[in-house]
């Protein structure tokens, strides 16, 4: 699915949220950038036991948040943080990966947002299941994060 009308313009300087369930997930869940070379991109994808966060100027280099995890034998909750050039990745609200973002260079950017595809459909096409994908233009807080993971124990 592709949305071609965003309202949120995602860039180097912007915090967002985005949160999902997945199950039996292979292939790129989410992607925003398009395909020019100077635009802000990221990337959620997912692969057996790694879920990988990205984000990066070009679909060539990227700035990585990447995490092994042990697949949940049913849904798995996946959020990813980004403020302040900083990358943070949540698996069932434990954090198992960080990183930094780069390149300074990039604007804001209002490309489609891709739902099960990567820049093109024929790019890490998804199998698997996907439900409940939340995006929000801010970082979300602890306890907000918690309620969306509400079959889990949390302790915020």
């Amino acid at each position: 699915m592709k949305i071609t009308s965003p309202t949120f313009q995602f860039g180097s300087e912007s915090p967002f949220t985005i949160s999902f369930w997945v199950k039996n997930g292979n292939g790129v869940v989410l992607y925003s950038g398009g395909e020019g070379s100077d635009n802000f991109k990221w990337l959620l994808d997912v692969r057996g036991e790694i879920v990988s966060f990205l984000t990066g100027k070009t679909q060539y280099r990227w700035d990585v948040s990447e995490a092994d995890f042990q697949p949940c034998k049913d849904w798995c909750h996946i959020v990813a943080l980004y403020d302040q050039r900083t990358m943070t990745l949540l698996v069932n609200n434990v954090v198992v990966a960080t990183g930094q973002y780069s390149d300074a260079s990039t604007g804001k950017t209002t490309t489609p947002l891709h739902l099960g595809f990567g820049a093109k459909e024929s790019i890490g096409s998804f199998t698997g299941h996907i439900n409940n994908i939340g995006i929000w233009d801010r970082r979300l807080w602890g306890f907000e994060r918690c309620s969306l993971l509400n079959e889990y124990q949390c302790n915020e």
